[in-house]
């Protein structure tokens, strides 16, 4: 385009030049013939620049139909905004997101995009130490129908005409943190019963020794063992048996807090972790449990399900007498003493002699 410029300035002064000689000169006839040929030459120089002016202009507008369609190929959303995060311009992905029309989205600003409280944090003006190198985040975006969505946004501040824009790419990852949630689960979870796996579950157990250690608080251990398990594998088939788990584990999380934690350690043995619990509501707890597993119906006929259990209360007083293997030791018989107690009991340190 500078070329093109350059030419035009140059052949409008020659074109300007040669008619200021000629129309001082053209009262002689010998300038006639000159002056006839310079006007051809004006012709000829017009139409030819005409032609590379439509030239151009054609391909300015392939290259222009070439960008758009690139553009709104993108499954991201791409957006021109200015200082004020007002969006000035957009790709068809870019409405097509957040449910708006491309009409209505360049009416907004980023802070509409958002919840009304994260909106607040937006300053009104970009900061002059954000006005350079490449920014990324993760935010939670809002739709126009108030849905909220998880986003991740790749931006740069930029110079347009002297004027600070920001161009930022903004792609809807809801898929990908779902998916990103399952790995998590199915990393933590068992299974079966979708109880905690042993692994996650002793980490808890570790975790919650370290905050009761900080924080100077209480918290109870329950180990679990489902009486008779193998007689119910021998009689009825291991098809189920896992029934029986997964309908013993279902049982005990939906009478759990949000707070407590069950996991399931091997077999047909479970832990429950009671948090900030003493040992008396947990007891309490515990006890309904056990009363609701006993009178879950079942398909066979004269079948019931109960378990044996040990419970122990760790306080921060005596955090330094148990590390989590000593406690689980410590757990593990009282619950085989609830066993020899005749099972279906719970046992705590206060009554394994009963």
């Amino acid at each position: 385009m500078k070329k093109f410029k350059l030419f035009m300035v140059i052949a409008i002064l020659i074109q300007l030049f040669s008619i200021i000689v000629l129309w001082f000169l053209s009262y002689d006839n010998i300038y006639r013939e000159a002056y006839t040929v310079n006007s051809i030459f004006i012709l000829v120089t017009g139409l030819l620049m005409v032609k590379y002016i439509i030239k151009i202009k054609k391909k300015v507008i392939a290259e222009k139909s070439i960008a758009s369609t690139l553009l709104n190929l993108s499954l991201d959303g791409i957006y021109i905004e200015n200082e004020q995060g007002e969006i000035l311009n957009c790709n068809q992905s870019g409405h097509e997101i957040f449910g708006y029309t491309k009409d209505e989205m360049l009416k907004l600003s980023i802070r509409d995009l958002v919840s009304k409280e994260f909106a607040e944090k937006i300053p009104q003006i970009i900061p002059d130490d954000m006005a350079t190198g490449d920014l990324y985040l993760e935010r939670v975006n809002m739709k126009k129908n108030g849905e909220l969505f998880p986003t991740e946004i790749n931006s740069k501040y930029i110079y347009i005409n002297g004027k600070k824009r920001l161009i930022a790419f903004v792609r809807d990852i809801t898929v990908r943190k779902q998916m990103e949630n399952d790995l998590r689960e199915m990393t933590i979870r068992d299974e079966l019963t979708k109880a905690y796996n042993r692994r996650y579950i002793m980490k808890k157990l570790k975790d919650e020794f370290f905050f009761s250690q900080i924080n100077k608080s209480t918290f109870s251990i329950a180990m679990l063992d489902i009486d008779n398990f193998k007689r119910v594998n021998d009689d009825f088939g291991h098809i189920f048996g896992d029934e029986v788990l997964i309908k013993f584990s279902n049982t005990i999380k939906k009478n759990l807090r949000k707070t407590d934690y069950l996991g399931r350690i091997g077999g047909e043995e479970f832990i429950i972790i009671f948090c900030n619990t003493f040992l008396v509501e947990s007891y309490d707890i515990l006890f309904r449990i056990k009363e609701k597993i006993s009178s879950i119906s079942w398909e066979k006929n004269d079948f019931s399900v109960t378990f044996s259990a040990g419970l122990f209360e760790v306080s921060h007083k005596n955090i330094d007498e148990h590390s989590s293997e000593k406690t689980i030791k410590l757990i593990d018989d009282l619950m085989y003493k609830a066993k020899k107690c005749g099972k279906n009991c719970i046992i705590t340190p206060t009554s394994e002699n009963l």
